[in-house]
């Protein structure tokens, strides 16, 4: 490999952590705001970090690489991963709009848990079921929290 080729490769990969790090927000800032979560993508990337599943990649973000978008099933964690989000929330008066694949089995179930998880809490925030088409469609790196790891 040539020098020219290695320092491509090295700009590269200090790009894209550049672009990476650019687009992590201080928690602090969300508060007082909406912020718009991709739920299956982050309750799995909880849910896999509660499991030491994940992996520190070369641009310095943790990510999980479970796979099991489309086939997640609500389990032993779940209910843990949705209260150390809601006591975030609480935390920093995040007001959350979970956005979930209506085609995914359980989904209706996972949503009325979440909304009687913040009414517990006392969180003023949203969860809908949508289509994946729209699911897409909402993304908006400024404002949402989404696990932008392998496999979902």
């Amino acid at each position: 490999m040539s020098h020219k080729e290695i320092n491509e490769k090295i700009g590269a990969k200090l790009n894209k952590e550049i672009s990476v790090k650019n687009k992590l927000i201080d928690i602090e800032k969300l508060s007082n705001k909406e912020l718009n979560i991709d739920g299956y993508n982050v309750l799995i990337g909880i849910e896999a970090l509660l499991k030491n599943n994940v992996v520190l990649c070369d641009d310095g973000i943790y990510r999980d690489f479970m796979g099991i978008y489309g086939n997640y099933k609500i389990n032993s964690d779940t209910e843990r991963a949705l209260n150390l989000l809601m006591g975030l929330f609480k935390k920093y008066d995040i007001k959350p709009i979970f956005y979930f694949d209506a085609q995914v089995s359980k989904s209706g179930e996972l949503s009325k848990k979440i909304r009687n998880l913040m009414e517990k809490y006392n969180i003023d925030g949203k969860v809908f079921c949508v289509s994946y088409q729209r699911l897409k469609s909402l993304a908006c790196p400024s404002n949402s929290l989404n696990n932008k790891g392998g496999g979902h």
